[in-house]
């Protein structure tokens, strides 16, 4: 399949994968995440716990992570990681602050996800990191 309207997107070179979130509002929130295999030339879908719009995402050690969004009109706390050993969705973390519209930065070799600056209802500069673990 072709990816949706993607509103997030993270990778793992590396594994050869790409993740499309779509979000996004066509009456209702869109959940769908297109996962592209380039190793088999596949596509393949999952789900997020909650469609929303203006989320950012990032990939790291085997884990992609898609944080905060505007959900509704409200801005967003939610962090939606997924292993890709287990191929399973975890929302156990959440952002500091809810917000929108951050800036994201991996870095390989710690390995982290910074999620930074964003909107919550004006301009805020704000920085939170979700280190990955070998086993969640």
């Amino acid at each position: 399949s072709v990816p949706r309207h993607a509103l997030a997107s993270a990778s793992l070179p590396s594994q050869g994968l790409a993740f499309f979130a779509s979000g996004g509002y066509n009456g209702e929130y869109q959940t769908v995440v297109d996962i592209y295999n380039a190793n088999i030339n596949s596509w393949t879908t999952t789900a997020l716990s909650i469609g929303r719009n203006y989320m950012s995402g990032g990939a790291t050690a085997g884990v992609v992570v898609f944080a905060g969004g505007s959900y509704y009109g409200d801005s967003s706390q939610r962090v939606d990681y997924y292993t890709i050993s287990t191929q399973i969705w975890t929302t156990d973390h959440s952002l500091s602050v809810p917000r929108y519209y951050m800036g994201v930065a991996v870095l390989q070799t710690l390995p982290q996800i910074f999620f930074a600056g964003g909107t919550v209802q004006s301009d805020t500069i704000i920085y939170h990191f979700f280190k990955t673990k070998t086993k969640f």
